[in-house]
């Protein structure tokens, strides 16, 4: 899928994200549906603060001022972003670097984080395609990523915590 395709699923996704964030009460959102499970609110702050950080790395990558590399990613990481999905029957950890951003926000902060997201990625968009192959950036899990990988990223990572959302609302509703 090309980088006008991915813009569109990725304004798609946050849609989603903004429908459901309309139709749930500030409890729902804020409740936490079980032991060691993420509220919406959580999965609200941890998502869009991190599309963000992504969008930086995408700056970086576009600026010339990152990681000059010129390796191919490894194929299971190449995989993932293909597919736009992490492989399926395993939960994932956020990394420590990005856990201080997991935290109860309001409906009003989670609205003003998507439009925020919304902007940032109108920016960013135009320097995707610009930006040189051999700049990257270190994600956390998937290694240095050049700023189309990230842009890649960001649409499996919105698709990947839509998920978290549908077991999230089945756990409230039950």
């Amino acid at each position: 899928m090309g980088s006008n395709a991915s813009r569109k699923t990725i304004a798609g996704s946050i849609s989603v994200y903004e429908n459901l964030l309309n139709n749930v009460t500030e409890e729902t959102f804020t409740k936490t549906p079980a032991e060691g499970v993420w509220s919406f609110s959580e999965v609200y702050a941890h998502i869009f603060s991190s599309t963000i950080g992504c969008t930086k790395a995408i700056e970086v990558c576009s600026r010339g001022t990152a990681i000059e590399n010129n390796d191919p990613l490894p194929f299971p990481i190449r995989l993932v972003l293909f597919f736009k999905r992490l492989p399926p029957g395993k939960k994932y950890k956020v990394p420590q670097v990005i856990a201080k951003d997991v935290r109860k926000i309001s409906r009003s902060e989670a609205a003003e984080m998507i439009q925020n997201t919304r902007q940032q990625l109108d920016t960013i968009f135009p320097l995707v395609t610009s930006a040189s192959a051999t700049q990257k950036v270190k994600h956390p899990r998937l290694g240095l990523l050049n700023a189309e990988q990230w842009y890649a990223f960001i649409h499996l990572h919105l698709r990947h915590h839509q998920r978290q959302l549908s077991r999230i609302k089945n756990l409230l509703d039950s």
